[in-house]
């Protein structure tokens, strides 16, 4: 298992002067692209299970209140991730992602949030917002919609 820094490539970097606004954050996760952005990714032709791919870096102060997943393309075979922070704290878990292509999966309230974070997660300090596959994949692209405010 490893952890796989994907948070860079332009459309994911938070910068200071989205403070204090409400956002939606996209984020597309095609898994070619994340395997050949990464020696041992590539090495290996696919993401292992419990690989945690960074998806976005996120300041403090930062409130996540829900996201939601668009197939773009399927795996293919059954397959489920788990989005995170930081790869432990997971907002869920066994999140089914291959759907039909153009299917949008929600989080339903309280699936895995657990009771403390129905409305949402703070960040107390600056930290990444993870994706990790359940079981190894070398195919499938997902747009990852973040939804939350930017405070202080």
């Amino acid at each position: 298992m490893g952890t796989y820094d994907y948070t860079g490539d332009g459309n994911a970097t938070i910068k200071a002067d989205f403070f204090r606004k409400s956002v939606l954050l996209k984020r597309v996760m095609k898994v070619a692209d994340i395997i050949a952005s990464d020696t041992t990714l590539t090495a290996n032709a696919k993401i292992t299970a419990a690989d945690v791919i960074q998806m976005i870096d996120v300041p403090a102060k930062f409130v996540l209140t829900n996201f939601f997943v668009v197939t773009v393309t399927p795996e293919g075979a059954a397959l489920t991730a788990d989005f995170g922070i930081a790869g432990s704290t997971e907002l869920a878990s066994n999140f089914s992602i291959n759907q039909a292509a153009g299917t949008i999966t929600l989080l339903a309230v309280g699936a895995s949030w657990g009771a403390d974070n129905v409305m949402g997660y703070a960040f107390a300090a600056a930290d990444t917002i993870d994706m990790t596959f359940d079981s190894d994949t070398d195919a499938g692209e997902w747009d990852v919609y973040i939804a939350g405010w930017f405070l202080d």
